[in-house]
């Protein structure tokens, strides 16, 4: 009955970015409840939105053909177990089946180690180090698919 972990992305990363800026106020709504439960992540939040695919290469990340891995969670409960690499699996196969050609993603470059260690070792490919107006460093990755 428990969740052990989850995948989002999407198949089309311009598009998704696009209807989002569209939608500002029915993200800004959405995201209240959050907001109400844990202030502190209002600066992030914003932030984030602001930087909405300013931090990857836009006439690369933004190609036809390539999706975005925009997070992956495992529960402490169930870390260690596989979870992460069953989910990262699962969403490969389907970027696959949507004919994708290559798939984006991006993780923090500081103390985040594991995270960067787990999406080498599942083939992705470092493109570059980039940091975000707030100070943030960033690894951006890239996997082929065939």
């Amino acid at each position: 009955g428990d969740m052990a972990g989850f995948v989002a992305g999407f198949a089309s990363p311009a598009g998704f970015y696009n209807e989002m800026k569209k939608r500002k106020v029915s993200f800004a709504l959405a995201a209240i409840p959050a907001l109400l439960r844990s202030p502190g992540i209002a600066r992030r939040l914003l932030l984030d939105f602001h930087e909405v695919k300013n931090t990857a290469d836009p006439g690369k990340s933004l190609e036809p053909g390539s999706g975005e891995l925009s997070s992956i969670g495992v529960a402490p409960a169930w870390s260690g177990q596989g979870i992460g690499r069953g989910l990262l699996a699962a969403f490969i196969a389907r970027a696959r089946e949507l004919g994708l050609n290559a798939i984006t993603l991006t993780s923090d470059a500081d103390g985040n180690e594991a995270v960067n260690e787990f999406y080498r070792k599942a083939g992705f490919r470092m493109e570059r180090t980039f940091t975000q107006k707030d100070g943030r460093r960033m690894n951006e990755y890239w996997l082929d698919i065939p």
